[in-house]
């Protein structure tokens, strides 16, 4: 029973925090509800659980995602549009429990960031990423299975659909390494418009190396809007339990999510004929 009044204790104190924040903005949250089931992150199912969020600024955010990490505890979250520079140290942006990686863009906004509990064995692998983009990549080593790939890419609004050539450029390197990997961010591409020229070259490359998109629900809702934008991009889909979004409030984007199974076996990927007639 003191378990069941914390954690409902625990969920309000995470309600009246957002409804709080949320009364001073002026931007519409009319499909934003902020009932206790919206407050988790995701499903208490077992796994690896990964997240990614837009979040249009973590300084600003910096309380109430330290508030949410310390209640529902992902293994790794994401964020995009981080709007983090060289003025701003890591120790500031500091979470209990966490270690930060992050690309900043060096100019007002944009950027990329992880946050991984430092019990999570992991290296920053930066040095596979094209200095163009605004991502980051980690390699995660866990007991009894091969390493395992997250990146995280957040791809500005006014890109040309040439920006997938550093992107396709950077997953080609990541395959080539034989390593199951995933892809979480904002690619600013609504995979509900399949006709969409930036849409179609995403999809176009998800087919050339055999990847799965997860999310197949709106991430951000407006008025006017319903658009997919933020997505979950796997090489081993049948590695994951769950996956789907969370709608907390906290930016105009929705949470992202995908959970993994916590001991996934390794099998050899199979050979891929690539025609380059």
């Amino acid at each position: 029973m003191a378990s069941k009044q914390s954690e409902a204790n625990s969920l309000g104190l995470i309600e009246s925090l957002y409804n709080s924040v949320n009364a001073n903005r002026n931007s519409v949250r009319s499909n934003y509800s902020f009932s206790k089931k919206s407050m988790l992150l995701m499903p208490k199912t077992r796994g690896f659980k990964m997240a990614s969020l837009n979040i249009a600024s973590v300084p600003k955010h910096i309380d109430e995602i330290r508030l949410l990490l310390n209640d529902q505890s992902p293994d790794l979250i994401c964020f995009n549009e981080t709007r983090l520079d060289s003025t701003i140290s890591s120790g500031e942006m500091y979470i209990n429990g966490y270690d930060l990686v992050r690309r900043d863009r060096k100019r007002k906004g944009g950027g990329a960031c992880i946050y991984l509990k430092n019990t999570v064995n992991y290296k920053n692998r930066k040095d596979l990423v094209p200095p163009e983009l605004e991502a980051v990549c980690v390699e995660i080593s866990k007991p009894n299975s091969k390493p395992f790939i997250v990146i995280t890419i957040y791809r500005p609004p006014d890109s040309s659909t040439e920006y997938f050539d550093k992107v396709e450029e950077f997953i080609a390197t990541i395959d080539s390494l034989d390593r199951e990997f995933y892809i979480l961010g904002d690619l600013n591409c609504n995979w509900l418009q399949p006709a969409d020229p930036v849409t179609k070259r995403l999809k176009t490359f998800c087919d050339l190396y055999q990847l799965l998109q997860l999310i197949n629900e709106p991430t951000r809702i407006t008025e006017t809007s319903s658009s997919l934008l933020d997505v979950v991009i796997t090489s081993h889909p049948e590695r994951i339990i769950n996956s789907g979004v969370s709608h907390l409030g906290l930016s105009d984007h929705s949470l992202v999510y995908a959970i993994r199974k916590i001991n996934a076996k390794t099998s050899r990927k199979q050979i891929k004929i690539i025609d380059s007639s």
